[in-house]
């Protein structure tokens, strides 16, 4: 697997698998990343607590996309902290990690409002979703969807902070002419694909979805920004 190659952005920490990711730390709207760290706590206190608690991945999604998403999306389920194994949220909370591993939030389109990005599981088959939606105020834009053949627990998502990402290269993967070599991104993104495995990372740049890959992908997956 290729390694991340992060550039322009130096805050940033080696994990426990030698990856580069955001230290959690955020003060600007475009680096979403740094929400409280009362999320992660949160998020440890969910796991221990005896008597039931609301979810945290839920309660990252606004009441209007959550009406949006069940309309639209209706095949597939809204993602909750209990998709996530408990010893892999006990780590998380531990290393200061984003406390849902399945919902990001950041301000993707520079209007100053928090937009999403979730993985949704659907209701019967082995299949998740990848669904980007930008806050429009008074509706939700729901202009990313992408599936892929994979459980729940195998994938994550992750805000992004502004910068240049440049696409990693190893003998793994073929170039394509339509696969992005880098993205100048002047807003906050995301990363998303599975963990410890392929993942892409996606931007709004001139009105339109762009991802590039972090880690090298299969050839026959490279087109699409499938894991």
């Amino acid at each position: 697997m290729g390694a991340r190659r992060w550039a322009g952005n130096k805050n940033f920490r080696r994990d426990r698998h030698s990856e580069q990711r955001p230290v959690p730390n955020v003060q600007h709207p475009n680096a979403p990343y740094n929400l409280p760290m009362l999320f992660a706590l949160a998020a440890a206190a969910a796991i221990a607590a005896p008597t039931p608690s609301p979810d945290l991945c839920q309660a990252m999604l606004p009441p209007g996309l959550v009406v949006k998403l069940s309309l639209s999306q209706s095949q597939y389920e809204l993602p909750r902290l209990s998709d996530i194994p408990a010893d892999r949220l006990k780590a998380n909370a531990v290393e200061g990690g984003w406390p849902c591993p399945l919902v990001a939030i950041g301000d993707f389109d520079g209007d100053s409002r928090w937009d999403r990005a979730l993985i949704l599981r659907h209701k019967t088959d082995t299949t998740v979703r990848l669904v980007a939606a930008l806050n429009l105020e008074a509706d939700w834009e729901i202009g990313l969807k992408i599936d892929w053949p994979l459980a729940v627990g195998e994938v994550e998502i992750e805000p992004l902070p502004p910068g240049l990402y440049e696409q990693a290269r190893d003998g793994s993967a073929t170039a394509q002419l339509d696969n992005l070599a880098s993205i100048q991104a002047d807003f906050a993104g995301f990363v998303a694909g599975q963990r410890n495995g392929k993942q892409a990372a996606y931007f709004w740049v001139n009105g339109a979805w762009q991802h590039v890959w972090l880690t090298a992908p299969d050839d026959k997956t490279a087109k699409d920004g499938a894991p």
